[in-house]
């Protein structure tokens, strides 16, 4: 087994900053293949899990032992799947909190539960990915030195001289922006208003508290962008599918009605 000290960081026993995906999985010594289309990742960052089903993204904090991975807090964004990618879901969710036993061998993790065996192997570094055009889903909220997790879908999409944003059961909205070499200059936020429900409320809120005409810094690494804010708060964004608009990536529609957003 991987030995190490335990820690509440993904650093423990070689896992930080990778990203798995499964090749194979048995349950109860009979194979269990995934649902048609989809893919089942597992990667470990600033002291979290982060995986993907197919469906939803879920994220809980990781605790890396000498060869077990204890899982808490395990959370997940509230978009429909559905049925067979909402029970493979669930069945992932099962078996992080289960709090599984690890091997890693070089390129390969191995979690394993009392019924549970997936065989994973990690995935080449991502190209960067554009700025524009891609679809950025929002997977950490940054306040200070918490990082918390996003219980509902939330997207962004940056195209000529603006920004769209999409959060699920919640607004839409848009800015003008001024991209320039490591900054993004944004102008005042304008959103549909629909009265939104916890946790949706507070999703749309931290993104405003970030993009409300201002200037942000951003990096891209890969297919991780991170948004931050003179005062340290933070948006961490992944591309992937998102909640999909109607509108085409790279264009910024302005939502209707239209009016500045007041939080």
């Amino acid at each position: 087994m991987s030995g190490a000290a335990s820690s509440p960081d993904g650093g423990a026993g070689g896992l930080a900053d990778r990203v798995f995906t499964a090749e194979s999985v048995t349950e109860g010594g009979a194979e269990r293949p995934p649902v048609e289309g989809t893919a089942i990742t597992v990667g470990f960052r600033d002291g979290q899990i982060h995986a993907d089903a197919g469906c939803n993204q879920m994220t809980g904090t990781a605790t890396i032992g000498a060869d077990r991975i204890e899982v808490a807090e395990l959370m997940s964004t509230e978009m429909g799947c559905d049925p067979a990618r909402h029970e493979q879901d669930e069945w992932l969710a099962g078996v992080l909190t289960a709090n599984p036993a690890y091997t890693l061998d070089g390129d390969r993790l191995r979690l394993e539960t009392d019924t549970t065996v997936i065989e994973l192997r990690e995935q080449a570094a991502p190209a960067d990915q554009p700025l524009e055009g891609t679809v950025w889903v929002l997977d950490t909220i940054i306040t200070g030195e918490t990082a918390s997790s996003v219980p509902v879908g939330a997207q962004l999409v940056f195209g000529e001289g603006g920004v769209t944003t999409r959060i699920e059961n919640c607004n839409q909205g848009s800015a003008d922006t001024e991209i320039s070499d490591g900054t993004i200059r944004f102008g005042a936020l304008v959103s549909t208003r629909m009265a939104c429900a916890e946790p949706a409320a507070g999703v749309e809120r931290a993104i405003t508290a970030v993009l409300d005409g201002g200037e942000v810094a951003y990096t891209v690494e890969g297919d991780s962008l991170t948004l931050e804010h003179p005062d340290g708060t933070a948006l961490r964004l992944r591309a992937g599918g998102g909640i999909a608009p109607s509108d085409q990536p790279g264009q910024t529609p302005t939502p209707e009605p239209s009016v500045p957003t007041t939080f």
